[in-house]
């Protein structure tokens, strides 16, 4: 009986003692986790393909876990208006409103940052323009960008380019961020819009109103499910409503093309 009993309390004994090693308390005090990750993962994949293992997980760590960053997008709204510009046809009006919450994990706050190319054609002659026309962080209107230096324009022959950037300091876990962006650009210079993610979007929900002659065809943009679509009509004007529920990738998104009717 002794015995017998001795054998049970040490199945017991293992029980515990796993129980403890899987636990999240024991798991955040370690030092190996990397190691133990790659473990666990080869054993989920049964050895299978094991000559490119370590890189498939190294790959995966890398570009899709948050290691680097600490925040993430818990929700992203992009409302876009084109319109075409009457004194120059070849050119249109894109007016872009984002309304997003973002969660951070570090008390010193993150850097937010978005950039863009704009091709010019030949005989652009300064009519190609962009301004950011608001910017809010928690409600609160960031002035003057481009006097402090965050948001920096550079035109040359070929192309304007925007480069943003702005460190934010909070001790918030939710950060609300607002913009309005207005852009004049050529069309025939410039015959699709894309938008991907500067890191993970949890939500993403998209409204594009446009003229009826334009027509519009929208891409997946590297996401791993699909997009959701919906599109109505009023008597001069397309809207389309997209929709992706999944998490977005850094480099993921969508992108439109453009085509004049």
């Amino acid at each position: 009986m002794a015995i017998a009993k001795s054998h049970q309390f040490t199945n017991i004994f293992k029980d515990e003692l796993r129980s403890v090693i899987y636990s999240s308390e024991h798991l955040e005090n370690r030092n190996d986790l990397d190691d133990i990750w790659i473990r666990v993962s080869e054993a989920l994949c049964k050895q299978k393909f094991h000559t490119i293992n370590k890189k498939v997980f190294n790959t995966i760590k890398k570009y899709y876990l948050p290691f680097d960053q600490e925040y993430f997008y818990k929700r992203f709204d992009m409302d876009a208006t084109y319109e075409f510009i009457d004194e120059y046809p070849d050119y249109i009006k894109a007016e872009i409103e984002l309304d997003t919450d973002i969660v951070v994990d570090d008390p010193d706050g993150f850097k937010y940052y978005f950039s863009s190319i704009i091709p010019l054609p030949p005989n652009d002659n300064g009519r190609t323009q962009y301004n950011l026309e608001e910017i809010k962080i928690n409600d609160e209107v960031l002035e003057d960008v481009k006097e402090k230096g965050f948001l920096k324009t550079t035109r040359t022959e070929k192309a304007l380019s925007i480069d943003f950037k702005y460190h934010i300091p909070t001790s918030n876990d939710e950060i609300k961020i607002t913009r309005k962006d207005t852009t004049i650009y050529n069309l025939d210079s410039n015959p699709f819009s894309s938008h991907s993610a500067s890191w993970l979007y949890k939500m993403f929900n998209v409204r594009i109103t446009y003229p009826k002659n334009l027509h519009i065809d929208w891409v997946d943009f590297g996401v791993l499910g699909k997009w959701t679509h919906n599109l109505k009509s009023t008597n001069s004007h397309n809207v389309l409503k997209a929709n992706y529920n999944g998490l977005i990738f850094k480099n993921q998104g969508f992108m439109i093309l453009f085509r004049k009717l």
